[in-house]
């Protein structure tokens, strides 16, 4: 498993590459199917945020891809799709926003 310094110079690293072939991974080119602009679960229907919507433009702009709909091989499994062969998943970064509660010196807790 990666750290998490190993994933940030990870994604770092493949929009440096991008930049450098003249693609701006936020910049979509907006040719092909019509569907999302953003990234979207194709089950779900949730949009993918954050740090993930960057990763998955240059994905799909890499793979030459005409739809920005995601999802996973099970759940393409489900739908009655299947991947193609050879193709590889893309690594997309989960974010859960912890709480915590720090006790404060007179004894009582805060979040």
């Amino acid at each position: 498993m990666q750290s998490q310094t190993e994933i940030r110079q990870s994604i770092t690293g493949k929009i440096i590459e991008s930049l450098k072939k003249g693609k701006i991974p936020w910049r979509k080119p907006w040719t092909g199917v019509e569907g999302p602009r953003t990234p979207t679960n194709f089950l779900t229907k949730r949009r993918y945020s954050g740090i993930n919507i960057p990763i998955l433009w240059l994905q799909g702009q890499e793979k030459s891809y005409d739809v920005d709909f995601w999802a996973t091989f099970q759940q393409w499994k489900t739908a009655g799709a299947s991947v193609k062969k050879g193709e590889k998943a893309t690594q997309v970064v989960f974010f859960k926003p912890i709480k915590r509660t720090v006790t404060k010196a007179d004894g009582t807790e805060a979040l």
